[in-house]
């Protein structure tokens, strides 16, 4: 499996596309030299629209001895629309066989990481989970821009993607009482957010989608802060004062100033880790980091800062307190392991 190697081109798609339409790309292109310092062939401290390029390159193309990702298949369903906006699009892949012939298939849904500011659901490999006899989707979801549109309205397009396969489960011969949701980073927050919310339908609403449950059987969130508190991080981690460099465009305030009661409202909305509560799905934790290293300087990168298992560890303890199954692995590389799928074969009842 290659999924996290894929990921890493996700975090180059819209600082490249935002340079080719001619769209301010230093701020992108500075976002994507914190998260990837690699894309600095040269190592002079800032990563240039051609060294972009290289480094998409790079990582969307399988190199001859396999280490980069392999070509993905093409979606079955392409760019299906599940909400007014432009981003509110998905893609659908379905196996070319199934362990249960003829019945519903399970689906598993995949939401890309980039900071809720970048990335693209185009950047994921389908191949394991189709491989195991799953459905799969991999999803768009609005970006933040710290005025129109702040957290948790992202968040929310997660659970729109949810209630969208439910409702259209007859379309694709889907089993809407076996959905599971992944994903890396930014896109770990909204799988964590939509299972462990409150059931988000709308049984009133003049909308079919609305009136559907947005309620999972699983989830599997891959190297995701589940407190996005700032007080909380430094306390707990340390790091830079700053936090992340996409805080104030979730919330619509720095980090490091004061902050209203409202944008501290907003922030204990969309944190994972507040929404807990012992009706929540079966929780697979992983991370590719391992748990030592704290606190961390204030010198170090934001992203290492979020992407630490500490965050798992300490969601890991709110879920027992709870008696929600839930396992944390550290220093596992998903790309190479078959942790995901055997936990998603084993929810989904696929095992004899």
């Amino acid at each position: 499996m290659r999924l996290l190697l894929l990921f890493l081109g996700v975090l180059v798609v819209n600082a490249l596309s935002s340079f080719l339409r001619g769209e301010s790309p230093h701020t992108r292109l500075a976002i994507l030299l914190r998260h990837q310092p690699a894309a600095d062939f040269d190592r002079d401290g800032t990563v240039t629209a051609a060294e972009a390029r290289e480094f998409h390159a790079r990582v969307s193309h399988p190199a001859a001895d396999g280490t980069l990702p392999r070509s993905r298949r093409t979606p079955d369903a392409a760019d299906v629309v599940y909400g007014p906006r432009e981003r509110h699009r998905f893609d659908l892949w379905l196996p070319s066989r199934s362990p249960d012939a003829g019945l519903p298939l399970p689906v598993v849904i995949f939401f890309h990481g980039g900071g809720f500011v970048m990335g693209d659901k185009s950047h994921f490999s389908p191949e394991p989970f189709l491989e195991a006899g799953m459905a799969c989707v991999s999803a768009n979801y609005r970006f933040v821009n710290g005025d129109s549109v702040l957290s948790p309205e992202p968040l929310r397009d997660g659970a729109r993607v949810v209630q969208t396969l439910r409702h259209r489960a007859k379309d694709w011969n889907l089993d809407p009482g076996r959905i599971a949701i992944t994903g890396y980073s930014a896109g770990a927050v909204v799988a964590m957010w939509v299972a462990y919310s409150d059931d988000l339908a709308h049984p009133e609403s003049k909308d079919a989608v609305a009136r559907e449950s947005s309620r999972v059987t699983c989830i599997v969130p891959l190297d995701g802060p589940t407190n996005l508190h700032p007080d909380w991080i430094r306390d707990h981690l340390g790091g830079p004062t700053r936090v992340h460099d996409s805080f104030t465009a979730m919330f619509g305030a720095p980090a490091d100033g004061p902050m209203s009661t409202e944008i501290e409202e907003r922030i204990r909305a969309s944190s994972p880790w507040e929404l807990v509560s012992p009706d929540d799905p079966a929780t697979l934790l992983v991370y590719s980091g391992t748990r030592t290293g704290l606190p961390f300087p204030e010198s170090a990168p934001p992203h290492e800062v979020i992407h630490h298992p500490y965050f798992g560890d300490a969601l890991k303890r709110r879920l027992d307190e709870h008696g929600i199954e839930s396992a944390l692995y550290e220093d596992i590389d998903p790309a190479r392991s078959s942790l995901i799928v055997e936990f998603l074969l084993n929810q989904f009842g696929m095992r004899d």
